[in-house]
């Protein structure tokens, strides 16, 4: 179980490294290759993991946890958020309904963990998830507010990643250099075909009259939905079990994820990165492990006596 935890540590602080990189990246727009690779799989591992953690039950402690680790931060950084973007970057910003940017992953991780106790009784509940995700594209209403479509479509990886933790564990143990054949496979496709898919299917934003050029939809999101499976499986065949500064970064996740986006909007507004591609990804792959090191260092104290580490 030990060596579980450190892997699933190790994971977490993968993932949030390439959160951050991901998001210094927009620095020059969202086309690049680089950054369609890393959406392919980095937010369906991540909820992933957050639902390998999460507890089918839901009594009035389990409330209390939720309401301090997850609803009073949603509420105190998605108007910090709000109030930013209005000042950096007021395309952005739309109402207090829609979450204001990275914030959508509280709201949609507080719905996940309220409803995962009743999910867990519905019989075909994987089955059904996926059905659900595919069929919310039609529905207009399911879009970006109260980050609804987000939470439907990633909800599958949610529910993968509670009911089948130990499978998952023990097949990326067994099948460690398949998996990483696999992963590096569906890295480089996702290389090939980003010329000619829009990133919109891999933020789950959006309903699919809002996604033009992309017939049949359908298609598209279960495309998305499966690679975004199979990849966050195997991304974690493709990491060393031991690591002890990806280890560090993983039990601090939390505050680097809501805090992060100050710094980088910081960046987006400085206009300092170089212009050359390769120096362009050199400084912002550095200036992502400089951010992630110091939100984790300066918030490792709250974090040992407050457990406010992990996202989950």
């Amino acid at each position: 179980m030990t060596q579980r935890h450190d892997l699933s540590d190790v994971a977490r602080g993968a993932l949030i490294l390439l959160v951050v990189w991901g998001h210094l990246l927009e620095t020059n727009g969202t086309n690049g290759r680089l950054y369609f690779a890393i959406y392919t799989f980095h937010m369906p591992a991540f909820v992933m993991l957050a639902g390998m953690f999460s507890a089918a039950k839901l009594n009035a402690h389990d409330l209390m946890i939720i309401v301090k680790k997850f609803v009073i931060p949603l509420i105190a950084f998605q108007l910090a958020y709000f109030y930013a973007l209005g000042i950096v970057s007021p395309n952005r910003v739309t109402n207090l309904q829609t979450p204001a940017w990275l914030i959508w992953f509280l709201f949609s991780l507080i719905t996940w963990k309220l409803i995962l106790p009743f999910a867990v009784r519905v019989p075909y509940r994987i089955p059904l998830s996926l059905i659900v995700a595919l069929a919310a594209g039609y529905i207009d209403s399911i879009s970006a507010a109260w980050s609804l479509s987000r939470t439907v479509v990633f909800f599958p990886a949610f529910l993968l990643g509670h009911l089948y933790k130990d499978q998952i564990f023990q097949v990326v143990t067994n099948y460690r250099p398949a998996l990483c054949v696999v992963f590096v496979a569906l890295i480089c496709g996702a290389f090939v075909i980003s010329d000619h898919v829009t990133i919109r299917w891999l933020w789950a934003v959006k309903p699919y009259s809002e996604i033009l050029n992309s017939s049949p939809e359908i298609l598209y999101r279960a495309g998305a939905i499966a690679t975004g499976l199979i990849a966050s499986v195997a991304f974690l065949a493709v990491l060393p079990q031991r690591s002890q500064w990806l280890m560090f970064l993983g039990q601090n996740t939390m505050p680097i994820y809501v805090l992060h986006g100050f710094p980088v909007m910081l960046v987006w507004k400085a206009k300092v990165l170089p212009n050359s591609e390769f120096a362009f990804l050199a400084a912002t792959a550095v200036l992502a492990i400089i951010l992630t090191l110091a939100i984790a260092r300066a918030a490792s104290p709250i974090v040992k006596n407050k457990q406010f580490g992990r996202p989950t």
